[in-house]
C-alpha cells in the first residue's frame, strides 16, 4: 500500500484539536504562580510542566511539518512568556499541511 497525498488527512482538524486545548491550558498557566507545585504531578511546577508541554507540541510540530520524528530542542522561556510559547509553536503549522503517520506495516524498526 502507497501512501499518497490523497490517503494522508489535512492538518486541519487536528491542529485545531491541539490549539483549543492548548489555548485552554495557557489560560490556566497564565492565571497561576508558575513556581506552585501542580497537585496531580508533584514533580512539576507550573512553569516546568508548560516547557514540557509546550516540547511536546514543538515534537509534534515537527512531525506534521517535515513527516519527522527528530526531536527538535527548543528552550522554554522564563517567566510569563511561557503560556504564549505554548500556543504559537501551533501556529506555526499550515493549516492545509498534509499530516503524514508513519504506517508500522511499512515503517522499517529503528
Amino acid at each position: 500500500m502507497s501512501s499518497t497525498s490523497a490517503s494522508i488527512p489535512p492538518a486541519a482538524p487536528w491542529l485545531a484539536h491541539l490549539r483549543r486545548e492548548a489555548e485552554r491550558f495557557a489560560e490556566v498557566v497564565a492565571q497561576s504562580p508558575l513556581q506552585v507545585h501542580v497537585h496531580a504531578y508533584p514533580d512539576f511546577t507550573v512553569h516546568s510542566l508548560a516547557a514540557h508541554i509546550g516540547r511536546a507540541l514543538r515534537l509534534f510540530r515537527g512531525i506534521i511539518t517535515t513527516g519527522s520524528a527528530e526531536y527538535q530542542p527548543a528552550e522554554a522561556p522564563d517567566g510569563d512568556d511561557i503560556a504564549g510559547w505554548v500556543v504559537t509553536l501551533l501556529s506555526e503549522v499550515p493549516p492545509d499541511q498534509p499530516v503524514p503517520f508513519p504506517d508500522p506495516r511499512t515503517t522499517p524498526a529503528h
